[in-house]
């Protein structure tokens, strides 16, 4: 719930709390086992109804938490939403290292699945303070940004700790229209 709240906050608090979150588990696992534990199931159609009220708007940003293979449901894997939906892929991943490996893997397993993948975003979890050496965060995170782009050929952003917004450098609009003003990341 507090994932919701925070996402309906960034969002300008636009609909309601529900419209956000259409179902919530309590157990920080993912969904299906959450509502094992309490005797609930994923209501998967539920699950695709819930983009509906946001269709209208200008730009939908669908996040995908636990990675593309993720369940979102007993029979629906994250892949199978974004594919679904047509969404263009944000890949998300911590900057820190091994960012380099686990970002390319995703990115070739959703082109491999036909998803479009839009962009990159490498995000620090923890501070990263002022360090130049080329093992502190901020040097890894900047050598990998290059790394993954180069190999790539996609738009990479690297979001600081706490950001209260997008980095500059990409056009996050543009890239949203790229299938109707819509993104999974």
């Amino acid at each position: 719930a507090s994932d919701a709240r925070t996402l309906w906050r960034a969002a300008g608090s636009p609909r309601s709390l529900s419209d956000v979150c259409p179902q919530s588990f309590a157990a920080p696992i993912a969904p299906p086992a959450s509502a094992r534990l309490e005797g609930r199931s994923v209501d998967e159609r539920r699950l695709r109804s819930g983009l509906e009220p946001w269709l209208t708007s200008e730009v939908v940003v669908v996040e995908g938490a636990g990675g593309l293979f993720s369940p979102v449901g007993d029979e629906t894997l994250v892949v199978d939403l974004v594919r679904e939906f047509r969404l263009p892929l944000v890949v998300v991943d911590a900057a820190r290292l091994g960012a380099i490996g686990r970002s390319l893997a995703v990115v070739r397993a959703a082109r491999a699945e036909g998803l479009l993948v839009a962009a990159v975003v490498l995000s620090h979890v923890v501070p990263t303070g002022d360090d130049e050496a080329p093992t502190s965060p901020r040097i890894l995170a900047r050598d990998a940004a290059r790394e993954i782009s180069d190999r790539c050929g996609l738009p990479v952003a690297i979001l600081d700790h706490a950001a209260p917004r997008m980095p500059s450098g990409i056009d996050w609009h543009a890239l949203a229209c790229l299938s109707g003003c819509q993104l999974f990341a």
